[in-house]
């Protein structure tokens, strides 16, 4: 489907007719990163699922950047000519990562598009001058990613992963090797996606004022966005709450996702009780 001159792929699961969830995921993961430990509690909760590639990644147009170059606030018009091209005047948002600065830029962008933002270890800005030393590493790390063909995908994958875990959880290489195998034959490797968030200027300010109901969802030992930044901004935010990991980093395995979904869940379906003006539990 072209949307914003782009061509993105997408699948959307469930009634057509319910209301949607767009999962918008991270750099070198795609739509079949989001697995059925998050698409069956939604789809089973009578929600329609959208879950979609990003432009310069998986199954969607690859750029390039050199001579198009873009930054999440393109790759958030993106989102919402998405939403359009299906028919969708508003969906709840949920991003992991660089999907969460997506879906932080639709909502300050376009607010009447999001009926609710849920971001999971999201940042406002990637400013490389005040990174501390693990979060450069990681940074590092991240742009370091190997020439196709020149060494091991899934091992760089792995150990760009293991590197944002947190020291509170154990890192689940099994279950992330299965992810990488599933989608890495897709991945794009040129580092677009990092270049872009760092030239996209800083969202603290328009989110301050955002009043979309929103759910940060934030590690305590999260290796490249301070949790500090994400509680003050969630004070500031008129309709915000934020909820710890504790112990955990930038990560998204099985035990994470056990806490996380019934966060989303329970964020999103009190979002639709107060539109539907019933009370909230």
């Amino acid at each position: 489907m072209f949307a914003n001159g782009v061509e993105l792929w997408y699948d959307a699961t469930g009634d057509p007719a319910a209301v949607a969830v767009l999962l918008i995921h991270t750099l070198g993961l795609q739509s079949c990163s989001w697995g059925p430990e998050i698409l069956t509690p939604l789809l089973d909760a009578g929600y329609q699922v959208i879950r979609v590639d990003n432009r310069d990644d998986g199954r969607s147009e690859w750029i390039d950047y050199s001579c198009n170059p873009y930054d999440v606030r393109d790759m958030a018009t993106d989102m919402e000519c998405l939403l359009d091209a299906l028919g969708v005047g508003a969906a709840h948002l949920v991003g992991f990562a660089m999907g969460a600065m997506i879906a932080q830029q639709v909502a300050v962008d376009h607010p009447e598009r999001v009926l609710s933002l849920s971001a999971h270890a999201g940042m406002t800005e990637i400013d490389l001058s005040r990174m501390e030393s693990r979060a450069l590493d990681v940074f590092g790390t991240m742009l370091n990613a190997p020439t196709p063909g020149a060494r091991d995908p899934i091992e760089w994958g792995l150990k760009a992963l293991r590197s944002m875990a947190g020291r509170g959880y154990a890192f689940d290489e099994a279950w992330w090797r299965h992810v990488l195998e599933t989608c890495g034959h897709r991945y794009n490797f040129r580092n677009a996606h990092a270049v872009a968030m760092t030239r996209t200027p800083s969202q603290f300010d328009a989110l301050s004022r955002c009043t979309v109901p929103t759910l940060f969802v934030h590690a305590d030992d999260d290796p490249l966005y301070p949790h500090a930044r994400v509680r003050a901004l969630a004070a500031q935010m008129p309709s915000a709450r934020l909820h710890t990991l504790e112990g955990a980093g930038r990560d998204l395995n099985p035990a994470i996702i056990a806490d996380v979904v019934p966060q989303v869940l329970a964020h999103i379906t009190a979002v639709d009780r107060s539109r539907a003006g019933t009370s909230v539990a």
